[in-house]
């Protein structure tokens, strides 16, 4: 008779090895992310990794030029640029993103949101009243904070992030292209 504890054993490590190897798939690029940060965080200067309102996660990259754009892991992409009036005004790529992504990207920016919508003819999305500074932080007690917040997830704005001032050295690699598959920019109707 085969001793089926150790059949056990075996089987449930080849479980944990694939969903071990498939977590650090899906995740990926917050890994990579997190390992450059430690090792040489010059390689995230302008980046920031973020998540919209449906929990999928993207790289929000400095253009250097005023605009900024989300690549989200499944490669698709938005570049947009943010006026005095806090509207977020489309460039290039998946317009339908900026809905999602406003909430986070306004708290990544220190600013309070308070909601907004897509003004389809001018391709902005305007939030909905006056952009003001997010509060400061709860007090840290006895050396321990009471946020806990994963990568890339402060909520209280930056901190310690090189991401002002700093172009991404990847988004040079993005062109107007992005974000639309095989059509490119003939199917967003702005030309070069």
């Amino acid at each position: 008779m085969e001793n089926a504890g150790r059949k056990a054993k075996i089987l449930a490590a080849v479980f944990a090895s694939v969903a071990a190897l498939g977590a650090g798939y899906y995740y990926r690029n917050d890994i990579v992310y997190e390992l450059c940060e430690v090792v040489h965080p010059a390689w995230n200067a302008g980046e920031q990794r973020l998540s919209d309102a449906y929990g999928r996660r993207f790289t929000l990259m400095n253009g250097g030029d005023g605009t900024e754009t989300a690549l989200y892991d499944d490669d698709t992409v938005v570049t947009f640029r943010r006026d005095e009036a806090g509207n977020l005004i489309w460039e290039y790529g998946t317009a339908s993103l900026l809905a999602p992504i406003a909430a986070n990207y306004f708290a990544f920016h220190g600013i309070a949101y308070p909601g907004g919508a897509m003004d389809v003819s001018a391709m902005t999305y305007r939030p909905n009243g006056a952009l003001e500074a997010l509060p400061a932080p709860p007090p840290v007690s006895k050396g321990v904070s009471n946020y806990h917040g994963g990568a890339g997830r402060g909520y209280w704005g930056r901190s310690g992030t090189n991401y002002d001032g700093k172009k991404s050295d990847n988004v040079k690699q993005l062109t107007r292209k992005s974000g639309f598959g095989r059509a490119g920019v003939r199917s967003s109707g702005h030309g070069s």
